[in-house]
């Protein structure tokens, strides 16, 4: 038990003890102002002679680089102004030659002499030579590296893989003239290290040329740095001013500390600190301004330390860093001297402080002890009325006190009395609550204490489990659960008594779905819900139950998980897709059938667009016309439904294209908007396959109908009118053979012959047309001379030319070969000869000759005669077009012959084609392979 204590006492204590904290508090933290100001005046000193010294140095580092900035522009101006006048000279050289030469020599010869010309010239100390380049690109004059010259070097790239060649000829072909900048190794130098060059380029229109010099500008910069180090070593002179130049291999380039013994290696040198200065200066001269870095370092000599501030800037040209430092030992007598006065003002301030704390601490002793002996006879009296008032069950009265926290203690202990008076009326109006709530819910309500007894169950447990609710609850837990199941639920138990397990929402309880006992025995699907009750300190008073009974949702997921099963089990053996993709065609369901129409499998199209499966056109059409079905569907309102059927172009795993069958159908939500689309692609390859079969024999079959009606119009009439002439002829001559004299029936003869030659033609001809027709004729290719053919085929016809005094020529050369069925091109030189001699005017000519490639021969027969009017040309290797054409001495044709050249040409791997003008002629053309 404590030690009781005095009020006013302890009061008294603690006011004393508050105003010594809070004095010395005070006095802390004016003690720690006043040394906080005291380092901030030296701080302060030494900043402000810190910012003066670098506001020096950065000036002068300025000057420094404007000196650099001011010397590279004069220079670089001086350079461009130099090779442009080099060029003008170059230019003015090529007019005097042009000029002087124009008349005399061809383009060709001066182009070369000017080249010859500018080629030896040099400048810049060797370094500098003319160049001349194409504005198609290819390079003229290039005497570095002359093998260059006649390439085209448009796609030339530098070090930095600028297209140097086609930036020079772009400038000259839009602005005349201008400078192009590239990076190129220097000639002579082993260095694989590229260099800038300015290079200067103008048209030259005399000859579509530009023409060029150029100069590297890192000799401008050598320069410069040569001038520069000079002009530092007089800056450098003045008292107190120092510096340092090296560059970023580790050279010292200039130093002018006296008596600082810098190593070759710079790196490994370190101040009076042990800091590696150098590299310090390298890291901070990175910066854009440069950067700023205490030195101190031992004269080498006198062995004195000193100290100094040092600002450094880095020159990229160059990879130098340039250092300024300028002496600092005079800063820490000025520090000094304001340390002294801080120190004095401070000691000054501390006396008067002592003195004040003293005066307030008496002053507050005195108040305090009155004051404490007021509030200990308050506080009795309020004991006293405290107590009448629990002993009488009444109130305390308030304005007894003449203390305002005393008036609200006895305003608070009334109004405690109230709230305890009206929570044990709520707490017996809850318990009634609770018991009418766990008596008709379904529910079964449970508490479960830490011995492992039941020490409520609601009235539910009989329609739950068959027991009677007192019945339940003096039986054990496990009375209720299979043997299988108590460890388990013990575990969980014992986690919860001890505050182990949390549920999804982070609140200690747990749930957990197992099966009960019924009292006849059988089991029952439940899930119980457990939380533990404690008390204000946390500790552990009852577990708090529900158990509901499960059954019917467990048989719901079980009804769910087969229709889902037979689902995925017809999805996964019919051969058609079935797909499902959201609004913006994103695949979020396909069938495993997917990976034998396209060869992706579903895991890979989950996810992914329509696209991914289709050509762009396919894809584009199938998202309109499910747009216009969404928009029909939409027009009823009343009950949403689109569908639609299309055939489009679909593509496999491997680019390879197949057509498929797409029936799809629009998914809406209850508010009438588009969620996504469902479908069934089914592959139409064979369907299409039968489809162009069934047209490709209708095809056939036309031309078979075609190949009839062609055939028994020449049977009736082109066949029938030679025939008739041999008859009316022979008749003639025969009833009147002693009318006619010699000529006459030398004349008749004649015509006899001509007609038999024309029916054996059409005879030959048709013959060779039923046998192609009937697959009768097999292609039998060799190598042969055709020229020799071409004069076998001239000789049968030469009675045929003689009759209109036609010359027949063949500028085949001699052993022309081909690789070809010799019998079928023999075929087809009598059907173009005999047509060309048919429709050609006397005395005209026929002409056989040949053009030839690495692999083809072509074969040209042409002729002088009538030609072929336009619009007959298109129709002539036709069979299903009539065209009835007479020759110049009215000889009859049927146009089977060029039918037939074709069919034989063709086989024999060839094309076959013509070229007329009405009235002058026509060439008949064939090619064949040459082996």
């Amino acid at each position: 038990m404590s030690k009781s204590q005095s009020i006013h006492r302890v009061l008294i204590g603690y006011i004393i003890g508050v105003v010594a904290v809070t004095l010395v508090g005070f006095s802390a933290a004016w003690i720690w102002l006043e040394v906080r100001r005291h380092r901030a005046d030296r701080m302060e000193a030494y900043r402000q002679y810190t910012i003066q010294q670098d506001n020096y140095l950065k000036g002068e580092m300025d000057k420094i680089f404007d000196f650099i900035t001011l010397n590279r522009l004069t220079r670089t101006l001086a350079l461009k102004q130099e090779l442009s006048t080099r060029v003008n000279e170059a230019i003015a050289i090529a007019d005097a030659i042009a000029e002087s030469s124009k008349g005399r020599l061809s383009d060709e010869a001066i182009k070369i002499l000017v080249t010859q010309t500018l080629r030896p010239i040099r400048f810049f100390n060797g370094r500098g030579y003319y160049f001349i380049v194409c504005l198609d690109g290819t390079e003229v004059l290039y005497p570095p590296e002359s093998q260059y010259e006649g390439q085209n070097l448009m796609n030339l790239t530098d070090r930095n893989g600028v297209k140097v060649v086609k930036e020079e000829i772009e400038t000259a072909r839009k602005l005349g003239e201008g400078f192009v900048v590239g990076w190129w190794p220097k000639p002579g130098v082993n260095d694989t290290a590229a260099f800038p060059k300015t290079t200067f380029v103008k048209r030259y229109q005399r000859f579509n040329w530009l023409i060029g010099c150029g100069e590297y500008l890192d000799n401008i910069e050598l320069d410069i740095s040569r001038e520069l180090m000079i002009s530092l070593r007089n800056i450098f002179k003045t008292e107190n001013r120092y510096g340092l130049v090296f560059d970023l291999k580790g050279r010292m380039i200039l130093n002018t500390i006296p008596s600082m013994d810098v190593p070759g290696r710079i790196w490994n040198f370190a101040d009076g600190h042990g800091l590696p200065i150098f590299n310090m200066l390298r890291d901070s001269s990175l910066a854009e301004e440069g950067g700023f870095l205490n030195f101190h370092f031992t004269d080498a000599i006198n062995h004195k330390a000193h100290r100094m501030r040092l600002h450094a800037r880095r020159v990229k040209e160059w990879n130098q860093v340039i250092t300024l430092a300028i002496d600092s030992d005079s800063m820490a007598d000025e520090i000094s001297s304001v340390v002294q006065n801080s120190n004095d003002r401070m000691s000054r301030q501390m006396l008067q402080l002592i003195l004040f704390i003293s005066i307030i601490i008496t002053l507050i002793l005195l108040v305090s002890r009155w004051f404490s002996l007021r509030i200990q006879r308050g506080l009795n009296l309020f004991s006293e009325r405290m107590t009448t008032a629990l002993r009488q069950k009444g109130a305390v009265n308030a304005g007894e006190f003449s203390f305002t926290e005393l008036q609200q203690l006895a305003n608070s202990f009334n109004s405690i009395l109230r709230q305890r008076e009206r929570v044990m009326a709520e707490l017996a109006e809850s318990e009634q609550r609770y018991r009418m709530m766990a008596s008709n819910v379904s529910d079964v309500i449970f508490t479960l204490t830490r011995g492992f007894h039941l020490s409520y169950v609601s009235p539910s447990v009989a329609l739950l489990l068959g027991y009677a609710p007192k019945e339940a609850e003096s039986m054990m837990p496990e009375s209720f659960l299979f043997v299988q199941d108590h460890r388990r639920v013990r575990i969980l138990i014992i986690n919860m008594i001890n505050r182990r397990v949390r549920n999804s929402e982070g609140e200690r309880g747990g749930t957990i779905e197992m099966e009960l006992r019924h009292i006849k025995g059988h089991r029952v699907s439940v899930e119980i819900f457990v939380n533990p009750v404690t008390d204000s300190e946390g500790r552990f008073l009852y577990l708090l139950g529900v158990a509901r009974n499960i059954g019917e949702r467990l048989k719901a997921q079980r009804d769910l998980l087969e229709s889902e099963e037979r689902y995925r089990l017809i999805s996964s053996n019919v051969r058609d897709v079935i797909w499902g993709c959201n609004k913006y065609y994103e695949i979020s369901y396909v069938s495993p059938a997917v990976f034998h129409l396209t060869g992706f499998s579903a895991k890979e199209l989950a996810g992914a667009s329509l696209q991914a499966v289709m050509t762009p056109e396919s894809f584009l059409t199938l998202m309109n016309r499910m747009q216009d079905t969404v928009r029909k569907a939409s027009q009823g309102k009343k009950n949403l439904v689109g569908s639609l059927v299309v055939e489009l172009e679909h593509l496999r795993r491997d680019g390879s294209k197949f057509y498929a069958e797409i029936n799809a159908s629009v998914v809406f939500d209850d508010n009438g908007r588009v969620i996504g689309y469902n479908g069934i692609t089914r592959d139409i390859t064979e369907r299409r396959k039968a489809n162009d079969e069934l047209l490709q024999s209708e095809s056939k079959l036309r031309e078979i109908n075609a190949s009839k009606d062609k055939f028994f119009s020449i049977i009736a009439h082109d066949l029938r009118n030679p025939f008739g002439a041999l008859l009316g002829f022979s008749t003639a001559l025969s009833d009147r053979f002693d009318d006619f004299s010699d000529s006459e029936k030398l004349t008749i003869i004649n015509q006899l012959r001509f007609s038999s030659e024309s029916a054996y033609r059409l005879i030959e001809n048709l013959l060779e047309w039923s046998r192609t027709q009937t697959n009768a004729i097999e292609v039998s290719p060799t190598l042969f001379d055709i020229s020799l053919l071409v004069n076998e085929t001239l000789r049968l016809h030469s009675i045929q030319a003689g009759r209109k005094k036609i010359e027949l020529i063949n500028n085949l050369p001699v052993k022309f070969h081909v690789y070809a069925d010799r019998n079928m091109i023999g075929t087809v030189l009598r059907n173009l000869i005999s047509n060309a001699i048919k429709f050609s005017l006397e005395r005209g000519t026929v002409v056989v000759s040949h053009e030839t490639t690495e692999e083809l021969v072509t074969i040209l027969v042409t002729d002088k005669g009538i030609g072929i009017p336009a619009h007959n040309i298109s129709k002539l290797f036709r069979i299903d077009e009539k065209i009835k054409t007479s020759g110049t001495y009215n000889e009859p044709g049927s146009g089977l012959g060029l039918i037939l050249c074709r069919e034989f040409i063709l086989r024999n791997g060839g094309m076959i084609w013509v070229e007329s003008t009405s009235g002058r002629g026509s060439r008949f053309s064939f090619c064949l392979p040459r082996q």
